[in-house]
């Protein structure tokens, strides 16, 4: 055993360092106590306090978590079971470069003072760094996007950076999207070279169903690829961490459909997916609507000058109505099956002293010369009557050589004179005076409609005769007179015919008359 071993003991809660000395072969031998700190012994060891030869220290129960322990060869001071400080100041209390902790728990570096310190954290939770730099953040953490003023994209995940890509897509066929060669650049500048390819190939590359035949989403997987765009038909496989979705697409009954998200872009949609209404003349550009794309039920649908056209047909029952087109043809046909219109010589007109064009009829008389006259034969050879409406238009002038000529234009009976109390109405030309005229044939209703007309000019006569109502006199589409009275009636003779003819009244008289042709349509 060795010697020169000191032992504690206690006195009155006054540690004591007893020296003992043990020879060969006997018991120790006690000697008078000593102060600890007098004593040079290169071991000193008891239940509180050991000194090792070596430098190291033990104060308190160390080993079972109550002590100190000071490691000489490390120069480290280990503390177990807490320690009570009322501040704490590394290395001292004047070096700018220092760590102070103080009594309220307040935690600061770089100053003596906390409130020039460069880092430090207070009681209350709140904190100061000047630099720092986070290489991880725990599930639930939150940054406010308002703190932050930059932060390095090249250090952000795939998915949370910008990008944008040159890769130009089409429609291949009804279930095929394509796209041309391009880049997918991101905000950090990193880039990567798209090739060409189409939705098939890259979803037969996936082990999914080709070609589409539902929603597929196509992506950038920089974990798969970073030369192909990937596909597949569900969204949630399209993002994530390095992943980013460049498009969508769909198959259709006559083309794809695709929607590019961002660089050149790209679309093409079906017509059910815009708004009715939402497009304009701005959004159209011009000679971009064709012929074979337009297919409308009704020109209702279309507001437009339509100009000059120049090919094509049009189908009028669609464009008017059938009920329109019924009565429109009717009116037309009428003049060629139940009317007369003055073309040429053998139009159904007979004539006395005329001269006739293709054009214009022209009839006069002089002195010795009998009645001129040109008159049609009776509408329909008498199947109308007046129970018809009838519109009356015809062009003319006449010249008067003398005061004692008088002219007839209008409807009449077949016959070669001016009528006065038969069924007519017209216009009665008497000298240089003009009349709105008919008759019920008993009685004459007269209206002198000369004032204002130069009858040696062309002028446009014109009669709108409403069965049983009224007849509207017009001279160059001025109302000139309404009758309601005296009007030609349905009857046994006396049947409407396009009549023109002039009469000299004396040997002295005369009358020159030129008309253009005239048309009759009757009420059907």
């Amino acid at each position: 055993m060795p010697s020169d071993i000191l032992y504690n003991e206690e006195k009155d809660d006054e540690p004591l360092v007893s020296v003992t000395t043990e020879t060969d072969n006997a018991l120790p031998v006690e000697t008078t106590p000593q102060s600890a700190q007098l004593l040079i012994s290169p071991t000193i060891v008891g239940k509180y306090l050991n000194i090792e030869a070596n430098g190291d220290v033990t104060i308190g129960d160390y080993a079972a978590g109550q002590g100190i322990f000071w490691d000489q060869s490390a120069g480290t001071l280990s503390i177990l079971g807490g320690l009570v400080v009322d501040h704490l100041d590394i290395p001292d209390l004047v070096t700018a470069d220092s760590f102070h902790v103080d009594t309220a728990g307040n935690t600061w570096w770089g100053s003596v003072l906390i409130g020039g310190a460069v880092a430090k954290v207070l009681k209350n939770g709140a904190a100061t760094f000047t630099n720092i730099q986070i290489t991880g953040v725990q599930a639930g953490s939150s940054l406010d996007s308002t703190y932050l003023t930059a932060i390095n994209s090249a250090k952000l995940n795939l998915a949370d950076r910008g990008w944008s890509q040159t890769c130009v897509f089409s429609v291949t066929d009804a279930d095929t999207v394509s796209w041309a060669a391009g880049t997918f650049v991101t905000s950090d500048a990193t880039t990567y070279n798209i090739a060409v390819n189409n939705t098939d190939v890259r979803l037969t590359a996936a082990g999914l169903a080709s070609p589409m035949n539902a929603r597929v989403y196509i992506y950038l997987d920089i974990g798969t690829s970073t030369t192909e765009y990937c596909c597949t038909y569900t969204a949630t496989t399209a993002v994530g961490a390095g992943k980013c979705i460049v498009a969508t697409a769909i198959n259709g009954a006559v083309e794809a459909e695709f929607e590019v998200f961002g660089g050149v872009g790209g679309s093409n949609i079906n017509a059910s997916q815009i708004v009715t209404g939402s497009l304009t003349a701005n959004e159209i550009a011009a000679t971009t609507i064709t012929s074979g794309k337009m297919n409308v039920a009704t020109l209702s649908s279309i507001v437009a000058d339509l100009g000059t056209i120049t090919a094509g047909s049009i189908t009028l029952n669609a464009l008017l109505g059938t009920t329109v087109i019924t009565l429109a043809e009717g009116r037309f046909n009428y003049p060629y099956t139940k009317g007369t219109v003055m073309y040429f010589n053998n139009d159904g007109y007979t004539q006395s002293g005329s001269t006739r064009t293709p054009i214009m009829t022209q009839l006069s008389v002089d002195i010795g010369t009998p009645n001129a006259y040109v008159q049609s034969v009776s509408l329909a050879g008498g199947a109308e009557d007046w129970d018809k409406d009838f519109d009356f238009n015809l062009v003319c002038k006449s010249t008067t050589g003398a005061n004692d000529a008088d002219a007839f234009v209008g409807l009449h009976i077949a016959a070669t004179t001016i009528p006065t109390t038969a069924r007519h109405i017209g216009f009665y030309f008497d000298s240089n005076v003009l009349y709105a005229s008919n008759a019920d044939g008993t009685t004459q209703k007269k209206t002198d409609i000369s004032a204002g007309l130069t009858l040696g000019n062309w002028n446009s006569y014109k009669f709108i005769f409403d069965a049983g109502t009224n007849v509207k006199f017009y001279v160059n589409d001025a109302l000139k007179a309404t009758h309601t009275t005296n009007l030609p009636a349905t009857g046994t003779a006396d049947y409407p015919a396009i009549h023109t003819v002039a009469a000299r009244i004396s040997a002295n008289g005369g009358i020159y008359i030129k008309h253009t042709p005239t048309c009759v349509i009757a009420d059907l």
